[in-house]
């Protein structure tokens, strides 16, 4: 297999998720279903269900319609190892990729630290989030990027 620094740049832009929807919607629903079985005053299970109610709100803007400033809308990684990447606001930032990234065949979660005090953000990706291709080339490369990481560790 080449090395990432071989390869061209992978450009990512990020689609809404139906899968994703449906995902939060279960887990907070869920969560929701839980909160008359516990024993707590009716003022905190309010309370609670309207946190859930925030989270649910909050999640599927930010990872699922894409329509929150924080939100990143087009990715690039670089040969060089940065990522480009641009949020709700059209702001362009540079990022390196984080080491808790997760990667499976159904779902990635990309943690990107953006450089020059930006913070971190992330991006969620499931099968319905990009072009079947890209998802490809993307888990691939993460993998490739994983295990320079640990060989480079292990010397």
């Amino acid at each position: 297999m080449s090395s990432t620094k071989s390869k061209e740049p992978l450009y990512l832009q990020p689609k809404p998720s139906r899968q994703l929807a449906g995902f939060l919607v279960l887990l907070h629903v869920t969560a929701a279903a839980v909160l008359p079985y516990l024993a707590l005053p009716a003022w905190a299970m309010v309370f609670l269900g309207l946190l859930l109610a925030w989270s649910l709100y909050r999640n599927l803007r930010l990872y699922v319609l894409l329509n929150t400033r924080r939100s990143l809308l087009r990715l690039v990684w670089e040969v060089s190892g940065i990522w480009r990447v641009w949020d709700g606001m059209g702001q362009e930032f540079r990022a390196r990729l984080a080491p808790d990234c997760y990667v499976h065949s159904h779902v990635v979660v990309l943690s990107l630290d953006l450089l020059d005090g930006g913070g971190r953000r992330a991006v969620v990706l499931l099968r319905d989030s990009l072009e079947p291709e890209a998802l490809r080339l993307l888990r691939a490369r993460l993998r490739a990027e994983h295990l320079r990481h640990r060989d480079k560790h292990e010397d």
